[in-house]
């Protein structure tokens, strides 16, 4: 929910409502009155020009962070180089090279 939604004053007298008489309400929707309660709580004391930056700074670093791994192309875990990468040397764990456990090595 955006700040006015949250902050109007309908939306906290329905959420006082329903703190008030949360012991009538069913588990579901008492979980979520209280989630939004808390929500309330915590965007309120908040001022709205401070709260625009942070939702706009948040949305500019989300986005930075998405497009360097759109751009990333990583190899396939069945291609040779990646098989070596991931083999430990000799076979002795899970490598396709010559070592004690050759013939009972998984190949990817």
């Amino acid at each position: 929910m955006g700040y006015e939604l949250t902050t109007a004053p309908e939306t906290v007298e329905m959420l006082r409502t329903l703190m008030e008489n949360r012991e009538e309400l069913d588990p579901v929707t008492r979980r979520k009155a209280e989630e939004l309660w808390r929500d309330y709580d915590r965007t309120h004391r908040v001022p709205v020009a401070e709260y625009v930056a942070y939702q706009e700074l948040s949305a500019k670093s989300d986005a930075v962070w998405h497009e360097p791994r759109r751009r990333t192309t990583l190899p396939s875990l069945s291609s040779p180089i990646s098989s070596r990468c991931l083999m430990p040397p000799h076979g002795w764990l899970l490598g396709a090279g010559e070592g004690p456990l050759r013939d009972h090595a998984l190949h990817l």
